[in-house]
């Protein structure tokens, strides 16, 4: 059995209301993957992810956490 530990977008995923840049997204989901990688989850992942910025800060954080990382981006 693998855990995994899903995200959410900042906001609403299908009406952003704001772009984050890639180190603003990376601390504002750095203690939701920190306690994923802390607790011991196989796998993080996130949906409804609908710009770079997010995406390339989330992944990043994940990657710097040594947690494998699955992402679901939307147009």
């Amino acid at each position: 059995m693998l855990i995994e530990g899903v995200l959410g977008p900042a906001g609403d995923g299908y009406a952003p209301e704001q772009l984050l840049s890639p180190a603003d997204a990376a601390h504002l989901h750095s203690a939701q993957l920190e306690t994923f990688a802390e607790e011991g989850v196989d796998i993080a992942s996130a949906f409804t992810i609908t710009h770079p910025g997010e995406a390339i800060g989330v992944v990043n954080c994940a990657r710097g956490l040594g947690l494998p990382f699955a992402l679901l981006t939307c147009p």
